[in-house]
């Protein structure tokens, strides 16, 4: 090829030589090249070696072509023959001597792949969230000690002295001096049947307060089975009680029939005091007396109920008024 191209393009001119001492003039950035410069600069020895020629008018060169690329386009710098080729892409910045930099390695794995890893950041953001859950968790749900009273009794430590013989109070005993009536002051009945008509044509009321008349032809009535009623008595202040009595039945005589017969008679009555403590009276059937129990002493100072808990099945079941349940007389005793 060399053969082909004419002899004197390889030859230095004179004005080359003669001027290569001096300064070479200034170039205009925009100032074509010729041909002789840029063959004669291609094969010079050497070439890779070769720095590149600054411009003396300001226009950058390869040392500052990645600011003015940046600034101006990759292709606004036109490069002088003989510097090394400009790699078309992003420029990059050369150094403070003037050595060309190297292109930037690429960057990490994950910063090529954005979307995988912003789902690693979220999956590594969820898996700390649950685990402080579940430590947060673990220390709130702490589990209280269940505790389990006790029905036995602890040990008595062992004592150096011997143990004081057990003194056992006797349980209070009825009532077996002499005994006198004890009236009550008023009385209210839950229930009292409405008044009625005798055989006679008499007008009948079934009051409560006929139980305290000493009249055994009188008598309360609640219609029914009456079980569940209460009869409730007051004193005229604090008195004692040690006993009561009760005639469970209608002892009225209607001509030649037992009106005791014909109704229910009360079986048993449950009496609770004004401190609270309570006992129950059993009442035999077909018994038209005043039926009396003895209790232990007790002072009363209010209100004492006797509430009925048990009743015979009427004498008269062909009868619908006879299923009713009638007390005669109620009693309390004192000590004489």
């Amino acid at each position: 090829m060399a053969d082909d191209l004419p002899e004197d393009w390889f030859r230095p001119r004179k004005d080359d030589q003669a001027s290569s001492a001096a300064t070479p003039p200034a170039t205009p950035a925009d100032a074509p090249l010729d041909d002789d410069e840029r063959y004669t600069d291609q094969f010079k020895p050497g070439y890779l070696q070769h720095e590149p020629r600054r411009r003396s008018d300001g226009v950058a060169g390869y040392d500052d072509l990645g600011a003015a690329g940046a600034s101006m386009g990759q292709d606004a710098t036109r490069v002088r023959p003989g510097s090394i080729p400009v790699v078309t892409g992003a420029p990059s910045r050369a150094g403070a001597a003037g050595t060309t930099a190297r292109p930037s390695p690429r960057g990490s794995w994950l910063g090529r792949h954005p979307v995988v890893t912003t789902l690693l950041v979220v999956v590594l953001a969820l898996a700390v969230g649950l685990a402080a859950g579940e430590l947060l968790r673990g220390r709130g749900e702490t589990t209280q000690p269940t505790v389990t009273a006790s029905t036995q009794s602890s040990p008595t430590p062992p004592s150096s002295s011997p143990a004081s013989p057990t003194v056992s109070t006797p349980p209070p005993q009825p009532w077996e001096g002499a005994t006198q009536p004890l009236t009550a002051t008023d009385v209210m009945a839950s229930c009292t049947a409405d008044p009625a008509t005798d055989s006679d044509g008499t007008r009948v009321n079934y009051d409560a307060e006929l139980v305290l008349d000493d009249d055994r032809s009188t008598a309360w009535r609640c219609n029914g089975d009456g079980v569940g009623q209460k009869l409730t008595f007051t004193f005229d202040g604090e008195v004692t009680i040690v006993g009561v009595g009760v005639v469970n039945g209608h002892t009225k005589q209607s001509g030649d029939d037992s009106l005791y017969d014909q109704y229910r008679r009360v079986l048993t009555v449950e009496w609770r005091l004004p401190d609270g403590s309570w006992f129950t009276q059993s009442l035999g059937d077909n018994n038209t007396t005043l039926q009396q129990v003895a209790i232990p002493p007790v002072t009363v100072n209010g209100a004492v109920t006797m509430t009925i808990v048990a009743t015979s099945a009427p004498g008269r079941v062909d009868e619908p008024t006879r299923d009713a349940v009638l007390i005669s007389q109620v009693q309390f005793l004192t000590k004489a």
